[in-house]
């Protein structure tokens, strides 16, 4: 909740670290500033818990152009920390290979196909309320910055329109 108080991306990197004391868990972050004059540049934060004797958090930051593609399966990519063995590690290793295995996407159908990719018989990129399913996907969202919107979907993307659309408003903007 923090961090959608933030006004810019200084604020918001500040956050992020969390000085004094870091944060708990780790995650990946997608931010962009959505009124922003000239051209727009959107980042992705690997962020991990404070380590060893550091008092804050460790944070890895990729800026991206429109046009560039980035994927992320709550995996780090770019920080060496030890992660974990589990079936959460095994399926974000193989969501991030299916979805590197696509060509780049040109546009949102191709996006959606991706984010409903169900080829894989275990670590699915959607998964639905299959017995075999033990981690479900709860909503898809798709954001449009130059429409101002973002797509909610709770069924696969790749087959369903979306459930609702959202206008993208700042208040006291």
């Amino acid at each position: 909740r923090a961090l959608l108080t933030a006004e810019n991306l200084e604020q918001a990197h500040k956050i992020i670290r969390d000085s004094g004391t870091g944060a708990a868990d780790g995650c990946s972050i997608n931010m962009t500033l959505l009124n922003t004059d000239g051209g727009r540049i959107f980042h992705n934060v690997e962020m991990a818990p404070a380590y060893g004797n550091q008092d804050e958090s460790t944070v890895d930051l990729e800026m991206y152009e429109p046009g560039q593609n980035m994927i992320h399966c709550n995996k780090y990519l770019r920080i060496n920390i030890p992660e974990t063995p589990s079936f959460m590690l095994d399926s974000s290793v193989m969501r991030l290979k299916v979805l590197r295995a696509y060509p780049e996407p040109s546009g949102k159908e191709d996006v959606k196909k991706m984010l409903g990719d169900e080829s894989e018989p275990v670590y699915k990129v959607f998964r639905e309320a299959g017995k075999e399913d033990k981690i479900k996907t709860i909503a898809i969202g798709i954001f449009d910055f130059i429409k101002k919107t973002w797509e909610l979907y709770s069924d696969n993307p790749a087959h369903n329109e979306p459930l609702v659309v959202l206008p993208l408003e700042l208040k006291n903007q």
